[in-house]
């Protein structure tokens, strides 16, 4: 069973060609990433966890790419996330400077997106190799705030805490959020199919 077939036309493939689809595939990106920016800033989980906030920007960025098939996607709705939260006075991005870091983020994203795509990989490869993806990109963001003049905060659970213990919980809410965000993109092309079908039968 293949994960996510290619379905695009093939001039929506080949570098340097403009079009209205693309386009339009690139402000969904935008729009996806201004709108889990203003998520992550507003919303709660109260896991107090780090890293956890990626099950809130990267699902639906990750969700929006699979969907829309641009290559950049990732990448572009990370860094309107980054805008958007700001904006609205969250941090996600750690400030303007660590912006470009969350670029970096979502553009490990959409390469193993790509990989997926390319390689038509099999669903069950797919969410893995995804939310491999996702949790190397989480870990850019743990570097990114390590970066930041603040340092990061201390977190606890279980009476662990440390370095090691903030890797670990980076890697895991990033994998969870990729393959989360696999698994939604898929249910939702099933439901797509399954209405594409439904009206040709009527």
């Amino acid at each position: 069973m293949r994960g996510f077939p290619l379905i695009e036309k093939d001039t929506d493939r080949k570098p340097g060609i403009i079009t209205a689809d693309r386009i339009n595939r690139l402000l969904a990106s935008a729009a996806v990433g201004v709108i889990a920016g203003v998520l992550t800033a507003n919303v709660r989980l109260h896991l107090g966890l780090p890293g956890h906030k990626a099950l809130l920007w990267m699902t639906p960025i990750i969700v929006a790419r699979l969907l829309t098939r641009f290559n950049a996607g990732a990448t572009i709705g990370s860094l309107f996330a980054g805008g958007a939260s700001l904006m609205v006075g969250g941090h996600i991005a750690g400030g303007w400077l660590g912006t470009p870091i969350l670029g970096l983020a979502g553009l490990v994203a959409d390469l193993m997106i790509t990989f997926v795509e390319r390689k038509r990989a099999s669903f069950p490869a797919a969410v893995l190799i995804i939310g491999a993806g996702g949790a190397i990109a989480n870990l850019l963001c743990l570097a990114k705030r390590l970066l930041m003049p603040a340092g990061i905060a201390p977190h606890f659970l279980f009476g662990l805490s440390g370095l090691w213990f903030k890797f670990v919980s980076y890697a895991f809410f990033g994998f969870a959020a990729g393959a989360i965000g696999a698994l939604l993109a898929r249910l939702i092309q099933r439901k797509q199919r399954r209405s594409c079908h439904d009206s040709h039968k009527t």
